[in-house]
This record gives structure tokens, sequence and C-alpha cells, in this order.
């Protein structure tokens, strides 16, 4: 049995955020093929009582596994003088260890101490400097995205924003780097030649959910930038020819994405479900799902959520970048307006259409689960 150790500062619970999924759905597929996960929670904030819910889920999920590193007061002021710093110097580009706590290792070093982990997974390209420390433990970074020149991919200001050299800085300090969609597997193996780079996606279950026969669109979704200026992108371009078509027709849209509609509360075809805590219950109100997001890098995690609930899932193009199998994949892609119509005129049509999309999508679906299976297997294998 493979023993380890998650060193990550997002927490895992609860589950309100993609990335948290992420490592928990990842983490869960490393114990189903046997491994004992231990996670060290590493706090960078100030104290926020809000934030004393996220510990204290996560303590209980990961029970006598959890660990927790809370950054001193020199620690979090040297993370926020590099960061504002190194953006000024650099036109917005950081370092790849600004958000580093200079400490950090030395609690690191005392778990390896106690326990004998095969394996240390990072979270976040910001936390591979305590690769530099620790010997023994085959060193994992978890990329979760593609920083290098992100603000040049997505045409604006981000974030955790690095230049080629600093990201091959902190991949090269991995023996392994999971990458999340074939694209940026290959730029990973460009800046990083001597690390094993798998694309892992993420494990997704299959929901088999039966035909609703009605006309309303599913959309579930967080509030960042790029989810809202690619659900104005559907509402401009493509959603009025929708209505005028099928008046009777709903967006029903869920999630905290919600928190910044309000201004929709008063259009007769959209519905504003706000938080979901079922989402399987979410999406049994209808059988197409969109995801109009046509910016950011990294996972196209509410293509595949959709699909894995056996929605018919139709999207931007931009959501085909990298996916598993993209010429399999039981998707429709477009930014046209007449082909989004065409293609819902001929789902709405005939339910035998919606039928057929749904065999596909178990098909694909469980294929995507075989992939990662094998994905990690053979990282364990070698581990």
């Amino acid at each position: 049995m493979k023993k380890i150790l998650i060193i990550s500062s997002v927490p895992t619970h609860p589950v309100i955020a993609g990335n948290r999924m992420w490592i928990k759905d990842n983490c869960k597929m490393l114990e189903n093929l046997g491994c004992e996960l231990h996670f060290l929670y590493v706090y960078v904030k100030p104290w926020r009582t809000d934030d004393a819910d996220s510990i204290e889920h996560t303590r209980c999920y990961w029970n006598d596994r959890f660990y927790f590193y809370r950054a001193s007061f020199i620690e979090r002021l040297l993370i926020t003088s590099k960061v504002k710093i190194h953006a000024l110097l650099h036109h917005g580009y950081n370092l790849c260890d600004d958000k580093y706590p200079i400490f950090l290792q030395y609690r690191v070093k005392e778990l390896l101490g106690k326990e004998n982990f095969d394996a240390c997974i990072v979270q976040y390209f910001y936390l591979t400097k305590v690769f530099e420390y620790i010997k023994g433990p085959i060193k994992v970074l978890a990329t979760h995205d593609n920083f290098a020149y992100k603000d040049i991919v997505v045409n604006q200001r981000v974030i955790d924003c690095l230049d080629a050299n600093q990201s091959a800085k902190a991949m090269q300090r991995s023996n392994v780097i999971f990458s999340l969609n074939e694209k940026e597997q290959i730029f990973f193996e460009m800046l990083s030649p001597r690390s094993k780079v798998y694309t892992v996606y993420s494990y997704y279950e299959y929901h088999s959910q039966p035909v609703v026969g009605n006309r309303n669109i599913m959309f579930l979704s967080g509030p960042s930038p790029f989810n809202l200026n690619g659900l104005h992108w559907f509402l401009s371009n493509i959603f009025p020819f929708i209505v005028e078509k099928y008046p009777d027709c709903k967006l029903i849209i869920g999630g905290s994405i919600c928190e910044k509609l309000t201004s929709l509360s008063d259009n007769v075809n959209i519905v504003l479900q706000g938080e979901v805590d079922n989402i399987g219950m979410f999406y049994c109100q209808g059988d197409i799902s969109i995801n109009p997001t046509y910016q950011g890098t990294g996972l196209k995690t509410k293509t595949f959520e959709a699909v894995s609930y056996d929605k018919v899932e139709m999207a931007h193009p931009h959501s085909a970048i990298g996916i598993f199998k993209k010429e399999e994949a039981p998707i429709f892609f477009s930014e046209n307006a007449e082909e989004w119509l065409n293609e819902i005129d001929f789902l709405w049509r005939d339910k035998n259409n919606i039928i057929k999309r749904k065999r596909e999508n178990e098909i694909y679906i469980k294929s995507l689960q075989q992939y990662v299976i094998t994905q990690y297997q053979d990282f364990l294998n070698h581990c």
C-alpha cells in the first residue's frame, strides 16, 4: 500500500469550488486504488472566521490523517510584499515562489520523520519549493492549470501569472506532473523534460438520468469572471434566437454565479436557483446543459460534469480544448447561433435523439474513467 502526503493551501471541504472538487475526487481515486492518504492544509491568509468552517470540515473529513500549518505573520507579510513587488517589477508577472511560506519545509520534514511516505503531492506550483528541502518520497506537482502567460491566453490581467522560465523552475523540481488536459501536457513536457507528465483529467462517476422531455436548459456554475463572461455571451448571441422560436423555454441557472445575476431575476425565461446542494437533482430538471465559457485554461469541469450527469451538452468551442478524445466526445461545440438553434431543434423534435446522446454519454464517461484509472495505476507502479 502506497502512503502519500497531500500538501495544499486549498481545503477539500465543503466542496464549494472546482479546485476543491478536483482535489477531493482525485484523492478518492488514489484511495480506491489502495493508497493511504494524509492531508496537510497550508493556511497562508490572515485569519478569517469564515475560513474556520472550511478548516473544520476538512479536518473532519481527513480525521487523524489531517495536519495543519498556519503561516506566521512574518510569512504572510513576506508573501504579500513579494507578490506586489514582483508583479510591479515584472509587468504583472510573479515569481513561482512568491506565495511559498518560508518555514513550511520544517513542518513537512517533521511529518516525513514520523511517516514513511512514498510520495508527496503539492497542489499548485507555488508550493513546489518544499521539494528542494526533502529527500525520499516521489515529488509530484498537481498543476490545476497552466499559469505561463495566462494573461495573454485570456487577454486580460490574471493573478498568479508566470513566464515560461518561472513555470519551468517549479515543474523541474517535480519527478511527476499531473496535467489536467492534453494540450497542457505537451507544454509541460517541453518545460520539464525530465519529469513524467500524466494527463489525469478528473474522475467522474456516470449518473444515468431519464429523459425529462421539457424545454429547460441547465447551467451550473461558480461566479468567476470567465463564467460570467461566457454566460453573457450566450445571453446576447444565442439565447434570444432560442426564445424567439421556443417562447416557453427556460434557462435554469444554479450555483453561486446567481449572486452576480440579480439583474436577470425579472426575465421570464430565466430561473435563478442559487446554491445547489444536490447536483443530481439540479440536472434532473432538463435534458440539455450548456457551457458557454470562452476563456480560461485548465480542465473544462462544467463540460465533463454535465455529461457525467447524462445531459446533452452544448458548449462554446473553447471548451473542446484539450479534452479527452475530442473527436469522440458526445458534445456539441459551436459559436454560431444558427447551429445552436438547429441542434436544439434536432433534440427537442424527437426524444429518441436525446436517448441516443445519453447512450453516447455513458460510453464516453466510462472510457474516460478507465483512462484516468490507467494513468494513476501507471504512476503508482513507478512510485
